[in-house]
């Protein structure tokens, strides 16, 4: 029983980091088109999810100090590995397997997540030097206010 909530778990949180791949890649298309709107639409559910990823983090890790407790066992970490050996004898195969399938599959989307955060870090780093070179540009070639109007 145990070990199919901490699966229940573990999909769940599979697939709000997958939702959140997909949503911080929707925003970077955004950001490469400028798109404003978008871009706070994605933001705002980029928002929705972290929240959603955090409550389930915190469920799965009181599920693991909660076993450990009522087994009258040392918490050694809230990790799966630690669960999967110190449960070894109460997990048949096909469960040991699904539990590994599920955390490679959170590793490998948590990965993914980071490498596309760094690639939106950089693209709007050099967006706004980009924006700030123009901007300079134009002020000092002119050496006056972008606007002439006589008061």
């Amino acid at each position: 029983m145990e070990n199919n909530k901490l699966l229940e778990l573990l999909k769940h949180q599979a697939e709000n980091l997958n939702a959140l791949l997909n949503t911080i890649l929707k925003k970077q298309k955004a950001i490469v088109s400028n798109d404003v709107l978008e871009i706070e639409n994605s933001t705002s559910e980029e928002e929705k999810l972290l929240s959603a990823i955090n409550n389930t983090e915190k469920v799965r890790i009181d599920f693991l100090n909660n076993f450990y407790s009522e087994n009258s066992m040392e918490s050694p970490s809230a990790k799966i590995d630690d669960y999967l050996l110190t449960n070894a004898a109460d997990l048949n195969e096909q469960q040991q397997n699904d539990i590994l399938k599920l955390r490679n599959i959170i590793k490998k989307t948590t990965n993914e997540i980071i490498k596309v955060n760094k690639q939106n870090k950089y693209l709007i780093t050099h967006s706004r030097n980009l924006l700030n070179e123009i901007v300079t540009a134009i002020f000092s070639e002119r050496n006056n206010s972008l606007f002439d109007r006589r008061v």
